[in-house]
């Protein structure tokens, strides 16, 4: 089945609130850099059709699949160079099954040409159950990810662009994402697109859209890194806001009643 730039963004459903995916860390927040002050844009807005946020083990599918099927997207990372946990928390063991689409073309080329043991492994294939634990390098994981992105002419790969905010249009019954706001050397840049995929595996930038959330963090501070200091401070924002309502309306309730 093929499918042109034109089908493929109505299909998506233009200006559809963000899809979450599960993925890579996401993108602490510069409380220096406030989205709201229009003296930091000083870089040019860019479009696009879709943005990924998120250049993990979800948000690399998800932009070449877009990219695939004709959609121009730009792919935002936090990190210096895409890949996620595979590649920076050295969580190098592959499960998961059934390996399909992009999933599939990864681990293959990585058994083929990165095998631990010299040899690639035989009985490697769709399904994860072989008996057989297949792990791989960092640097491995690196290189095959650069090589499929690299395939892909529709997208624009932008490191080191942590994600400050979200773009939100309100209009009729329902909010529109319509971007994002992204920190780039010191400086705020703003990037629109019909549709914005959350592939940050936290969740983050839904929650800056307004989504509903809830986090649990228990036991987390000793070994707490930004991404999850972030959803610390923002479930302990919640709360306060929360307190704040219920004494406001059993204030109101006593009120009524005299």
């Amino acid at each position: 089945m093929t499918m042109n730039r034109r089908q493929f963004l109505k299909n998506m459903g233009i200006g559809a609130a963000g899809a979450a995916l599960p993925g890579v860390s996401m993108f602490a927040a510069n409380e220096a850099m406030n989205p709201q002050d229009k003296s930091l844009f000083k870089l040019p807005e860019l479009h696009c059709d879709v943005i990924v946020v998120g250049a993990g083990p979800a948000g690399i599918p998800a932009a070449v699949a877009a990219a695939r099927e004709g959609a121009k997207v730009i792919l935002l990372e936090e990190d210096m160079m895409p890949g996620g946990a595979p590649v920076d928390m050295y969580v190098t063991y592959m499960c998961g099954a059934p390996r399909v689409g992009v999933f599939i073309d990864m681990v293959r080329e990585l058994n083929q040409k990165h095998s631990l043991s010299i040899t690639p492994s035989s009985t490697f294939g769709q399904w994860a159950w072989d008996n057989k634990q297949h792990w791989w390098l960092p640097s491995s994981f690196a290189q095959v990810v650069y090589g499929i992105m690299k395939a892909e002419k529709n997208i624009t790969l932008m490191c080191g662009s942590p994600v400050v905010d979200a773009v939100v249009e309100t209009k009729g019954n329902r909010n529109r994402v319509t971007g994002v706001c992204v920190m780039r050397q010191g400086m705020l840049q703003k990037v629109s697109a019909p549709v914005t995929i959350d592939a940050t595996g936290t969740g983050l930038l839904a929650a800056k859209a307004g989504c509903e959330y809830s986090v649990s963090y228990t036991h987390l501070r000793a070994h707490e890194t930004d991404s999850y200091l972030v959803c610390r401070l923002l479930l302990e924002k919640k709360k306060k806001q929360d307190k704040k309502t219920k004494k406001k309306n059993t204030q109101e309730k006593k009120k009524n009643k005299r």
